[in-house]
């Protein structure tokens, strides 16, 4: 079964990566830019696949992406512009969940997880919006992060297939300095 996916996952990648006039991939939308300071953020969600968040990790670096991050307060508000919106378009297929690049690393000190986004391995500095019941302490495999396409609220959900239950809908991002 895991090599069938992997062999699909490889027609996808091969399929999908052929480039629009336009210079952009076409196995992506581009739902929205956030500017910093000295950086721009490019956000994609992918057109018609789903995948657990290993594998969304994988997939969103072999386009040259990483898996989401929103690594100020600020651009976490501005994204939740963006993404509310494009999350609920018709042309993407969208589960109620999109991973995104957040990683909960346990404590024993504190006894519960510390989160950081994975591109960076930084701490998220921002109190974290998470969703009603989240994060779940019980969940052992859960310390991966997804958000919610209705209130942009975060999540723990894990990051292993297990019997392909948390395949999501994810989001990519595409960093480039000024």
């Amino acid at each position: 079964m895991r090599k069938t996916i992997l062999l699909l996952f490889l027609f996808v990648i091969f399929i999908c990566n052929f480039q629009s006039s336009k210079g952009t991939n076409v196995a992506f939308v581009n739902i929205g830019t956030f500017s910093g300071s000295n950086y721009k953020k490019t956000f994609f969600v992918p057109r018609s696949f789903v995948a657990v968040w290993q594998d969304a990790f994988t997939i969103c670096k072999s386009f040259g992406y990483e898996l989401a991050a929103f690594d100020t307060e600020a651009e976490y508000k501005n994204a939740q512009l963006f993404i509310g919106v494009a999350l609920f378009d018709k042309l993407i297929a969208i589960t109620d969940w999109a991973h995104v690049g957040g990683m909960g690393i346990f404590n024993e000190t504190i006894s519960q997880n510390i989160w950081y986004w994975v591109h960076n391995n930084k701490k998220i500095s921002y109190p974290i919006d998470w969703a009603q019941g989240f994060p779940n302490v019980f969940d052992f495999n859960g310390n991966c992060m997804a958000v919610s396409k209705s209130l942009l609220r975060f999540r723990n959900i894990g990051c292993f297939q297990l019997n392909n239950q948390s395949a999501q809908s994810f989001i990519c991002q595409k960093v480039e300095k000024k």
